[in-house]
């Protein structure tokens, strides 16, 4: 959406916008086979067996859902919401049928700690990831809409470390 938006409101050339969206395809697919090798390098720690591929299907719809949700509304915000709540119902609405296959607990917890850290442990620790992409979305807009262009917030932050998504 952050391609999107910045294709869209940046007032770039018509070549930078397809050059900005043939590039984050790119980037989309080298990412998801990143989390596939990370995936794949936990499971090696483990003597139970563990989820070490990704179903690039149901990532691909989750993403063009959230991107419907953004054409429709323009608000980033509120269809970053909406995709993260359709992506987390589908993974509940398959749970019981993944119950007990290899992540599928591990992969239930971080979908509980997305939106609300406290429920396993009963206290609020830091910003929850959900807090964390509102952050960064918000620092992407802001930078976009303020006059001191010297640096675009591109990606999404994680573990609270926004600054290192950060374009000069």
């Amino acid at each position: 959406m952050k391609t999107d938006y910045l294709a869209n409101q940046g007032n770039l050339s018509g070549k930078l916008q397809n050059l900005l969206q043939d590039t984050f395809q790119t980037y989309k697919d080298k990412y998801i086979d990143l989390l596939e090798q990370t995936l794949k390098e936990k499971a090696t720690h483990f003597n139970t067996p563990m989820k070490t591929s990704i179903d690039r299907e149901e990532v691909s719809a989750v993403y063009e859902y959230t991107m419907n949700q953004y054409r429709q509304s323009g608000d980033i915000l509120d269809a970053f919401m909406k995709g993260a709540k359709h992506a987390q119902s589908i993974f509940e609405a398959n749970f019981s049928d993944r119950a007990g296959s290899p992540g599928s607990y591990s992969a239930k917890y971080e979908w509980d700690n997305f939106f609300d850290q406290s429920k396993y442990t009963g206290m609020a620790k830091d910003d929850t990831m959900e807090e964390k992409y509102r952050k960064s979305i918000s620092r992407f807009i802001q930078g976009l809409e303020s006059d001191d262009n010297k640096k675009f917030h591109l990606l999404f932050g994680s573990s609270g470390d926004y600054e290192l998504n950060l374009f000069a």
